[in-house]
């Protein structure tokens, strides 16, 4: 059975207090556009963490990012898609899809300090799923 793997780590400046990263309530969803028959595999979760910082020079981010599990064992990488991704509730945090599109960054967008939360959602690349042969429920 295929799993999806979902990782995140925090980035940290060499000053940051920033702690008590967390990833709850995540929903797995696959949507098919009826037109061209495509797949979209998007993640909702609500990321939180105390002490976030933004300032002129830096700012912290949580780097996230996905595995699944292989039948043959071992894991690979999922990626992101581009920069479709979705913020929910709060206009405080931005994602960024890194350039290789192996996860995202979640940061403040402006000038900041405090406890961050908000609900997103990240769109998986569908070319490199569908070449795993990846299948929701599978």
């Amino acid at each position: 059975m295929r799993s999806l793997i979902f990782i995140a780590l925090f980035v940290l400046g060499a000053d940051s207090l920033a702690s008590e990263l967390k990833l709850s309530q995540l929903k797995f969803t696959y949507h098919r556009l009826h037109e061209k028959n495509t797949p979209f595999y998007f993640v909702d979760v609500t990321v939180s963490w105390d002490n976030a910082w933004h300032n002129n020079r830096n700012h912290d981010a949580a780097w996230i990012f996905f595995k699944y599990v292989r039948r043959q064992g071992g894991s690979m990488h999922a990626k992101v898609l581009g920069q479709k991704h979705v913020v929910f509730n709060g206009t405080l945090l931005n994602v960024t899809s890194s350039e290789d599109g192996m996860g995202v960054f979640v940061h403040a967008s402006k000038p900041f300090r405090g406890k961050v939360e908000a609900r997103i959602r990240i769109q998986l690349d569908t070319t490199v799923l569908a070449n795993r042969s990846f299948n929701v429920g599978d």
